[in-house]
């Protein structure tokens, strides 16, 4: 399983890892947790920074490897729209 963070630029730190199988699936996550934070999201980055062995519990440490740069988003895939035009919905 691989280990991934974001990076907030502005505030200068990395934020707590999270675990995801794939890049496609941590993406989809950090995208996610944008949330009301969206506008700013040029300030966020996705980076891969390591792999977690299921089988022996070993985790592996890389120097971090940006998957994602929150700028490259479109603002179509804001997670607060999606969310706003699915409670108009039901």
């Amino acid at each position: 399983m691989k280990i991934y963070t974001v990076r907030d630029t502005a505030a200068d730190y990395f934020l707590p890892p999270y675990f995801a199988r794939t890049d496609d699936q941590a993406k989809r996550m950090f995208i996610g947790s944008l949330g009301d934070s969206f506008p700013y999201r040029r300030d966020f980055g996705l980076f891969w920074v390591g792999e977690f062995n299921e089988e022996t519990g070993v985790i592996y440490g890389v120097d971090p490897v940006q998957v994602l740069a929150g700028l490259s988003i479109p603002d179509k895939m804001d997670p607060t729209i999606t969310q706003n035009e699915e409670s108009a919905i039901q």
